[in-house]
């Protein structure tokens, strides 16, 4: 530029005197030889020719008023500059829009706060500024169609919306857990108001101390609390304390009735509970806990930390505020009202049997039979699951990312937006002489079948351009795919199928093999392969390998292990293990089957694992308090007059217990995702299917065909401990 001044000024100077179209006229010619210098490479790389002699009569044209300038005036160029470039960039052109060009996609990166490092301040200042461009792009496409729809999505939005909507649905299953468990337990304690009251009082504090804990380790950047897991810890806290609380009510209920004061009813109400409440606590702490395992997951692993903290606090609240409420007023009328204690204590039936137990004992045989034929298919079904890996099961369905996704997946296709990356390091500062090994790997990977697309430094909008060096590449929007350090490089694919698609699953595995080849034969130092698709594989493969081999032995083997010393019979221990897996596996198998053929709705991959290990302790709460209840019978009945009895005494409370804690599962289906109505309703109905086949079916069934011995070792010295035990 400064030699074509330099020759300008030479040329008016020697010509001089000059007129002014003279010296127009010379200008133009050095525009024009400018011009053509500075396109003589372009025009051999992109195949570019463009007449530097029009260029420079439009410029000069408008040289005093350039805002004047519409598209009309640089026609005569423009269709050689669009066909060039349009060659060169038609394979990214493509990607960019739908095929019947109805639908485009527009990349842009939303301001940021400067110095703010609180995520849901930047990410909500990010989110502003999206909704901005959102509007503005429906203002000017609007012009051409008033029916235009815009959506907006990337990073900081789904961020934003992650916590805006988990906030949302906190709110909301928080009330409707409270309000449902509420009603429940009313029921169960006879309408009899202080009596609901101040346990769910007591309870719903220790849920609310919990979360005060967890506020203040999230505040001290000692934990990072998402949303969802808040709701499975006030969901379950507040379930389970009520559980444990309702059991020790209903035991001291059965002592006033046998003709105890009510501090000797409180007093040993609390110690025939308290076996029962250490045993369920202790697996619903175990089974919470060993999510810990899954330590490479920071959501898993949080919840393995704030739910049993949760649980433990509404332990120590069943078994110390609730008795004292019954030692201060428990005899009081104020307590019962609006009945009478009387009223609650007729109804009271120490001897009721249960016929449905009574059935499943006298065909105990037909009965496990019956439980292992359903069992077997349906454990069966839980190892071999294989659910979706689609995030838009956690996404509401009223977010700018959801429709943003749907749009985008119906249109350019699912691959565009989800496309796959590979990044290898060639150990060294990438060089002119790289640029062919780079093809070389590229071609290979455009090989792969259901690629579509392939992207890279040689390649940035899809087609090669050859005979190009680095430095020309970078200045033609290469620098996008090579490292600051200039020692990576970056290849972009995008797939003909969506991202959870297991052809897509196929090709990542394949591009996974040429670039472990690529690094065997040291034509790269390193590679990685990375993306949505590749993403789903590793996930799916680390938590399968983590459950397998972490989470399911150590928690199975402790809760096992924590169980003995409050059942003291190992065949107890044993079929209760059985009876829990099979409820659970059964419900599991159901709730899938109902999402995916009744509601028509794919079930995420991870489901049944977390239902398993969730249910498998919680579960076992119904179980213990049944099977505590025959063990104290089986002192003063035979074997199978205990299990008839305790199902008789035990049955309304247990399967109520369940109602309650399912009522507050229940609530996560209040949730804005697809993804959280469904674990809500796995657990909900996990826990009452469990309940009903501990009290009725497989627990007083199999328990039978144990007999005595059910209780071993504790059957050996009963004929010293209690001399009463048949009656």
């Amino acid at each position: 530029m400064k030699d074509a001044l330099r020759e300008v000024l030479l040329a008016v100077a020697e010509n001089y005197p000059m007129s002014e179209t003279e010296i127009e006229e010379l200008t133009k010619e050095k525009v024009a030889e400018l011009v053509e210098e500075f396109m003589k490479d372009t025009e051999s790389k992109l195949g570019m020719r463009i007449d530097p002699a029009k260029l420079a009569e439009i410029a000069f044209k408008f040289k005093d008023n350039p805002e004047g300038m519409d598209r009309e005036d640089v026609a005569p160029v423009e269709k050689d500059v669009y066909t060039a470039l349009y060659n060169k960039a038609k394979l990214y052109i493509n990607m960019l829009k739908s095929d019947d060009n109805r639908t485009m996609l527009v990349i842009f990166v939303p301001k940021a706060l400067k110095g703010v490092n609180d995520l849901e301040k930047q990410s909500k200042f990010q989110y502003e500024n999206s909704i901005k461009a959102k509007e503005v792009a429906l203002k000017e496409f609007g012009k051409l169609s008033p029916s235009v729809e815009v959506y907006v999505t990337g990073t900081p939005i789904q961020t934003y919306e992650a916590i805006k909507y988990g906030k949302e649905d906190n709110d909301k299953t928080t009330k409707f857990s409270i309000a449902g468990a509420f009603i429940v337990l009313l029921i169960l304690m006879g309408v009899a108001f202080l009596a609901t009251l101040l346990p769910f009082t007591g309870v719903a504090t220790a849920t609310l101390t919990a979360l005060g804990i967890l506020y203040l380790l999230a505040k001290g950047d000692i934990l990072d609390v998402g949303s969802w897991a808040q709701m499975l810890t006030v969901t379950t806290a507040l379930g389970l304390g009520i559980d444990y609380s309702t059991y020790y009510l209903h035991r001291f209920r059965e002592y006033l009735a046998e003709g105890y004061d009510h501090n000797k009813a409180a007093s040993e109400a609390l110690k025939r509970a308290k076996d029962a409440v250490l045993a369920s606590a202790s697996t619903d702490i175990i089974a919470f806990a060993s999510f810990v395992l899954a330590y490479e997951f920071p959501i898993f692993k949080t919840m393995g930390i704030i739910a049993p903290l949760a649980v433990i606090v509404v332990l120590l609240a069943s078994l110390t505020f609730i008795p004292s409420i019954t030692v201060l007023i428990g005899d009081k009328p104020i307590f019962w009202w609006p009945r009478h204690i009387e009223h609650h204590l007729e109804n009271i039936d120490l001897h009721e049997r249960s016929r449905i137990a009574e059935w499943a004992v006298k065909h105990a045989k037909v009965v496990t039979i019956i439980a292992l034929l359903i069992a077997v298919p349906a454990a069966y079904n839980f190892v071999n699951f294989n659910g979706t890996h689609d995030i838009k099961l956690f996404i509401p369905k009223d977010s700018e990312t959801y429709h943003f996704l749907q749009l985008s997946e119906d249109t350019v296709g699912a691959g565009v937006t989800s496309p796959t990356y590979v990044v290898i390091d060639l150990g060294h500062k990438v060089s002119d002489s790289d640029l062919a090994r780079i093809n070389e790997l590229v071609d290979r990977i455009s090989k792969v079948s259901g690629v579509r697309y392939v992207y890279t430094i040689t390649q940035p909008f899809g087609e090669r351009i050859d005979n190009a060096t680095l430095d020309e590449l970078t200045k033609f929007e290469g620098d996008r795919y090579i490292s600051k350090d200039r020692h990576k490089v970056l290849i972009q694919v995008t797939g003909e199928y969506g991202a959870t698609d297991d052809r897509s699953k196929d090709m990542v595995r394949e591009i996974r093999s040429i670039v472990e080849d690529e690094k065997d034969s040291r034509k790269i130092a390193d590679g990685m392969v990375g993306g949505n698709t590749a993403l789903a594989l590793d996930l799916s493969n680390l938590i399968n390998d983590v459950f397998w081999h972490r989470i399911f032995p150590v928690a199975l083997l402790l809760m096992f292990l924590s169980l003995i010393p409050t059942l003291k019979g190992l065949p107890a221990v044993i079929t209760t293990m059985g009876t829990i897996a099979a409820g659970v596996l059964l419900s599991i198998g159901v709730s899938s089957w109902l999402f995916e053929k009744v509601f028509g709705q794919q079930v995420m991959w991870f489901l049944p694992m977390l239902v398993f290990i969730v249910l498998m302790g919680v579960g076992i709460d119904y179980n213990s308090f049944y099977l505590v209840k025959a063990r104290d019978e089986f002192e003063r009945r035979k074997p199978e007059e205990a299990l008839i009895v305790a199902a008789g005494t035990m049955d309304t409370l247990v399967v109520g217990l369940a109602a309650v804690l399912a009522a507050t599962y229940g609530s996560l289906m209040t949730g804005a995702t697809w993804g959280i109505r469904e674990i809500g309703f796995a657990l909900a109905l996990g826990v009452l299917l469990t309940a009903t086949a501990v009290v009725y079916f497989i627990g007083p069934a199999t328990m039978a065909l144990f007999g005595e011995k059910a209780w071993w070792p504790l059957f050996n010295n009963r004929e010293k401990v209690s001399p009463r035990r048949r009656k």
